[in-house]
């Protein structure tokens, strides 16, 4: 038999139309060691052609309400964020007022000394590389202008 179920089906579905057709003058079959008329033999065949029928729609169904559960999930998405934000702010001085809900407290991370130290150099090195100066640094600054082959000359200095 195939693996597929839905050619399972339709050649299953052929097997009665040929009983009837060809065996049906045929008072018993021997199948398995047991007699069995053709009528109990379609009976059979039709019940397994039911079985996987209703396997079929059963998945179908399933899926379908996946789908519509994930659509529905997804559109209340927002509202239970926006919902949870209120609560946390609404009791966030109470972490068990939170757990009530389901909700743990924002955590607030303490930085070692170390930590600061190395986020600072970090921030100047950042700022060196990308060349970002605050007001008061570009009114300090001198601009230059690339001169082909000459190196850079000095276009103005604001003291």
């Amino acid at each position: 038999m195939s693996a597929n179920r839905t050619q399972q089906k339709v050649d299953e579905g052929k097997m009665p139309e040929g009983l009837q057709q060809h065996a049906s003058s045929t008072a018993t079959l021997t199948v398995q060691n047991k007699s069995v008329t053709v009528t109990q033999a379609i009976a059979t065949l039709q019940g397994r052609i039911d079985a996987i029928t209703a396997a079929q729609q059963a998945k179908t169904m399933w899926i379908d309400a996946v789908q519509k559960q994930n659509e529905e999930l997804a559109a209340m998405n927002a509202f239970v964020g926006s919902l949870a934000t209120v609560v946390r702010g609404m009791y966030a001085g109470s972490p068990t007022t939170l757990a009530d809900f389901g909700i743990t407290p924002r955590k607030v991370t303490t930085l070692t000394a170390e930590q600061k130290l190395l986020a600072s150099q970090k921030r100047a090195a950042t700022r060196i590389a990308r060349h970002t100066m605050s007001a008061k640094q570009k009114a300090g600054a001198q601009l230059y202008e690339h001169v082909d082959g000459l190196g850079m000359i000095e276009l103005s200095a604001v003291a």
